[in-house]
């Protein structure tokens, strides 16, 4: 059953641009060169600005993401060295102390985890609209060549 989903949710090349009306190829089904009225070029422009705002918008939450791991792995750290500053005081308990230091640990090692799936997510929806961007761009090209022959 999830062999057959993940089938059906990838597109083909030509199923991308028959979904946003770009020009599948330089020639139309009948032989004609494409004209605006088949690949208009507006269409292919406000596509190719919302693929562009989005993979600008993708790369910014990267970097907002990325701070707040730094904040969250810098306060872990501080908090590790702080623990076993305390630890060597006299009037801590050291089974105390050292189950802390462990479970500061253990949290440093979460959200290190967490931190690499996140960016594994983000690579992979900025590589995505790079790919929309770029079949984009591919489709403004030759909806102008078109045009001009």
């Amino acid at each position: 059953m999830f062999l057959a989903y993940e089938d059906r949710s990838k597109m083909t090349s030509d199923e991308y641009k028959k979904a946003f009306r770009l020009p599948a190829d330089s020639k139309a089904q009948n032989g004609d060169v494409l004209d605006s009225a088949t690949a208009p070029k507006a269409n292919c422009e406000s596509a190719l600005a919302i693929a562009l705002d989005i993979r600008k918008f993708e790369i910014e939450l990267y970097w907002k993401r990325a701070t707040y791991f730094w904040s969250f792995l810098a306060v872990t750290l501080a908090g590790y060295f702080g623990l076993l500053v305390a630890k060597d005081l006299p009037s801590t308990r050291q089974g105390e102390a050292l189950l802390t230091v462990s479970c500061v640990s253990c949290l440093g090692v979460v959200f290190s985890v967490a931190w690499y799936f996140v960016n594994r997510a983000s690579k992979f929806w900025q590589e995505n609209w790079e790919k929309h961007v770029d079949l984009l761009e591919d489709a403004r090209e030759l909806g102008r060549s078109t045009r001009r022959s």
